[in-house]
């Protein structure tokens, strides 16, 4: 029988198929020329590619082994990877009242660059805001709960990571409060992974722009736009009977976030710019109307 050592030496002497090798060397050379060139997206997506090709040829091989797994290793990770966990499941299956509530927490597993102190502080204040926000709603469930026995409430708390680029985090905390009737709204948290902040509406302007008119004014020409293309489509825009409730500007908090195309998207609750079927409704903001007065 061959001893432990003998056998270890065979497993870390089996030759690394040439496929995988060439795959793990031209992966690990894209990743450093285009790290170096600040072109992270790109990066990104071919050492994803190359990496997925690499996995399925582990997956195939009899003996994948120690070396293997430790070229693999060695492959360097593109910018702060950040991660949601589920913090706490509170759940309530009752024949008047039912909550599915999932909280997340934003969890951060790779750091690179001089930011790391900046975004813990920022990942911090994010799973504050998260928890005291969910909290707050869950106690408010529990005492209509227990004080009106014969009532009806639903909670729904869920949240969905819509933009994760090198550039950009942006994380959606969708809450649902229902007694009869529901009320629908969202809450974003967006992160710039370069510098590590939690970003503000603000911050994405130079400092004297009027960035609240210019995305008003985008935001108006597509409900009127939308309203002319459909009559089912109704916004509070210039309607007699509305008076003070009409749309005529955003909120210097109005909540937002950037997708995957980088564009900004401006969301706004159920019943704040529309009747309750509209839902809660969002407008991609067009790049003309802001480019001159994004902060560079």
């Amino acid at each position: 029988m061959k001893s432990l050592e003998d056998m270890k030496k065979e497993y870390d002497n089996i030759k690394i198929p040439d496929n995988l090798l060439a795959v793990i060397e031209e992966g690990t050379k894209r990743a450093e020329k285009e790290k170096k060139s600040m072109k992270m997206k790109k990066t990104f997506q071919k050492f994803a590619i190359g990496a997925a090709a690499a996995a399925a040829v582990c997956v195939i091989l009899p003996n994948t082994n120690a070396s293997i797994a430790y070229a693999m290793g060695d492959i360097p990770v593109i910018g702060n990877i950040i991660k949601i966990v589920t913090f706490r499941d509170y759940q309530v299956n009752e024949e008047r009242f039912q909550a599915d509530v999932k909280v997340p927490e934003v969890v951060v597993e790779n750091q690179t660059g001089g930011n790391n102190e900046q975004l813990d502080k920022s990942v911090k204040e994010i799973n504050f805001d998260i928890q005291k926000t969910t909290d707050e709603l869950i106690q408010e469930f529990e005492k209509e709960m227990n004080q009106y026995e014969q009532g009806y409430q639903d909670l729904n708390i869920s949240s969905q990571v819509i933009c994760d680029t090198d550039k950009w985090f942006s994380l959606k905390l969708s809450l649902y409060q229902g007694a009869g009737s529901g009320y629908q709204r969202q809450k974003y948290y967006t992160v710039d992974k370069t510098t590590g902040k939690r970003v503000q509406l603000k911050d994405l302007f130079k400092g004297d722009a009027d960035y609240k008119t210019a995305i008003s004014n985008d935001i108006k020409r597509q409900m009127q736009q939308q309203m002319d293309q459909d009559e089912n489509v109704v916004y509070w825009l210039n309607d007699p009977d509305m008076n003070d409730g009409n749309f005529t500007s955003i909120a210097g908090d109005q909540e937002f976030y950037i997708n995957e195309n980088g564009n900004l998207v401006i969301s706004f609750d159920e019943y704040e710019v529309a009747p309750g079927y509209m839902g809660a409704v969002e407008f991609v903001i067009d790049s003309a109307a802001i480019e001159n007065i994004l902060a560079k």
